[in-house]
């Protein structure tokens, strides 16, 4: 058998398991606290064009890593905001930063001696613009444990380099909470989802959907993808995407999240944005007595006026300017690699704390 025909063996094979339509279906949700609905073609519903005036800001950050050991990383860090009133850019603003967490040893009265846990990270923020360092100041002195379960695998010590997701996370949340002031109402929008994963991350996002309610302005999320499965081992968006009576629509409710939940005050929908896009989207929307009459029907309109660009249809265009403008690329931090390579050239310590994880990158540059 050549390559051709195995691979459309493979195909094949892969569409005989994915499961045909069946009654009392659910999505499934991870974790303790969600109770998921059957999956019924009452529960969706057509996205209506009315006309609808208001405003949009996308929140989205990026970072890239400049240098790399196992006891210290250093990342450039750029957290951005896009608004759009009435499907029109209106601004874009964004902050960056030099994020540094170095390893250190804390020890408290009931720790073991050598053990594992007495390993934690700490970030330090060195902010380009100096304008901004009272944003960047609540980050300052952060300290995860290496065993954090929300950003270790397997019960191995977590990489000191994913200690910057947590701050880019915490950052994007704060830099939407300043935003709020840039909106007479309307809507900030997250990339991502609700849910708080981090350790102090729900206070985080508490502080933000508070202030939001005080202007009635309503914190979304938008997940560019999803892992979620259905209970016939189908994927959930494909699932739905197959079972939907409109071209455009948005589906609730799958699931209920239950009060105790504390890490997830949220409404979770899933959304097709243009009739000539395969693309569903996980979106949630912060629990909010705003949630009535007409609220859904003039944001997912909103959201459908600006998800007709060629280039991802179907998918909001400020969620893909924020990505581009916080995006990091790769020579941009070439250029800062080398400067900080040129300065510590003469430190044996630093280089030697380098050359511990760079021999892959030795190896590729040889093949």
């Amino acid at each position: 058998m050549n390559t051709n025909e195995l691979i459309n063996e493979i195909c094949v094979d892969l569409k005989k398991n994915i499961a045909s339509s069946d009654s009392n279906v659910k999505i499934m949700f991870s974790g303790k606290g969600y109770d998921s609905i059957p999956i019924t073609k009452s529960n969706f519903h057509q996205i209506k064009s009315l006309v609808s005036y208001g405003e949009l800001v996308f929140v989205d950050g990026g970072n890239l890593e400049l240098l790399s050991a196992p006891n210290f990383s250093v990342q450039l860090l750029r957290v951005c905001a896009v608004k759009y009133k009435n499907n029109e850019r209106v601004f874009i603003k964004r902050v960056e930063c030099f994020c540094v967490v170095n390893s250190f040893v804390k020890r408290s009265e009931n720790s073991v001696e050598n053990s594992a846990a007495n390993i934690w990270y700490k970030v330090k923020i060195y902010p380009i613009d100096e304008a901004d360092s009272d944003f960047f100041e609540s980050m300052n002195g952060l300290e995860i444990n290496s065993q954090e379960e929300s950003i270790s695998s397997g019960g191995k010590r977590a990489k000191i380099s994913s200690v910057v997701n947590v701050v880019r996370r915490f950052l994007e949340i704060d830099f939407a909470k300043n935003m709020i002031s840039e909106l007479l109402s309307g809507f900030i929008i997250l990339d991502g989802t609700l849910e708080a994963n981090y350790p102090g991350e729900i206070e985080k996002l508490t502080g933000l959907c508070e202030s939001a309610k005080k202007k009635e302005v309503t914190v979304c999320a938008l997940s560019k993808t999803t892992n979620l499965f259905t209970s016939n081992s189908n994927s959930a968006p494909a699932y739905l995407n197959s079972l939907s009576p409109f071209n455009k629509w948005y589906y609730y409710p799958s699931v209920k999240i239950a009060s105790f939940n504390e890490n997830h005050s949220a409404e979770i929908y899933f959304l097709k944005l243009n009739e000539h896009s395969d693309y569903v989207f996980r979106f949630e929307i912060n629990k909010s007595p705003l949630l009535e009459g007409d609220f859904l029907d003039k944001l997912f309109w909103l959201l459908e006026q600006n998800s007709k660009d060629a280039v991802f249809l179907g998918y909001p265009y400020g969620l893909i300017e924020v990505d581009k403008f916080a995006r990091i690329e790769k020579k941009e931090a070439e250029a800062l690699q080398i400067l900080f390579l040129s300065k510590i050239s003469s430190n044996f310590h630093l280089l030697n704390s380098i050359n511990a994880l760079n021999a892959h990158d030795i190896l590729d540059r040889i093949s």
